[in-house]
């Protein structure tokens, strides 16, 4: 006999892992009391199939959703893992977010769920100058210990002049945890550059930029998916000899 299963999650955040025996699982976030403090809602799920996992509720009956919409076309595939992001301003008729974790083939995945504040995951670092003497260290260290951060790399636009970034991780126990993945957007740029990084680590991803800004509203960021239980230290480096 298969379970089937609705919960109200009233947590900031939800972790689960799927039992081995085959179930129908559905978590019910209520949103309306998360407007004020958040702008937005991200999962991220290792090993959950590729089925509509993500709903938007617009009717309810208790902790049953009746009637909603399919939000999981904001599902990225990325290395080693399956993350969505959702905007609450962009979802004004939806009264509960909806997280669906069946494992009715006894497949064993894990998921993580958050309500986050963007401009409180939103740090700024400068870039190292290129008339600085020596070695040139701009430095951040992330305070939240939340699934999702964003590094703004302030004044990232010097042609040829390359750089080097460590994120170095330090986490409390020794379980076993998955890899942080970084993401480097340069918006005039066509593709994202992602980095698979083992947790705790120190990880040095290098980058040179070979084509000019074409305009000034545009910036590049360094997005990282983070483990909760961990502390990530963002490290900006150029050598005088780049």
């Amino acid at each position: 006999e298969i379970l089937y299963s609705w919960m109200e999650v009233r947590t900031p955040r939800l972790s689960y892992s799927s039992p081995k025996e085959p179930r129908v699982q559905y978590f019910i976030f209520p949103l309306s009391s998360r407007r004020r403090n958040y702008s937005h809602f991200h999962c991220q799920n290792s090993n959950l199939e590729m089925t509509p996992w993500l709903f938007g509720c617009t009717e309810t009956n208790g902790s049953v959703c009746l009637q909603g919409m399919d939000l999981s076309w904001a599902t990225e595939l990325l290395p080693a893992f399956k993350v969505a992001t959702v905007r609450l301003g962009d979802l004004p008729a939806v009264s509960h977010l909806v997280l669906g974790v069946s494992n009715l083939s006894g497949r064993q995945f894990s998921v993580e769920c958050e309500w986050l504040s963007e401009d409180a995951r939103t740090v700024a670092v400068p870039i190292p100058h290129v008339l600085s003497f020596g070695l040139s260290v701009s430095a951040v260290t992330l305070s939240s210990a939340g699934l999702l951060h964003t590094v703004q790399l302030q004044d990232f636009h010097q042609v040829y002049q390359a750089f080097k970034i460590t994120v170095e991780s330090q986490c409390k126990g020794t379980k076993e945890r998955l890899p942080s993945v970084s993401r480097l957007t340069v918006p005039w740029f066509r593709e994202d550059s992602f980095t698979t990084m083992s947790v705790p680590s120190a990880t040095q991803i290098f980058v040179k930029l070979h084509t000019s800004r074409p305009d000034n509203s545009s910036s590049a960021a360094l997005q990282l998916h983070t483990a909760p239980d961990c502390q990530y230290k963002v490290l900006l480096t150029r050598s005088p000899n780049s």
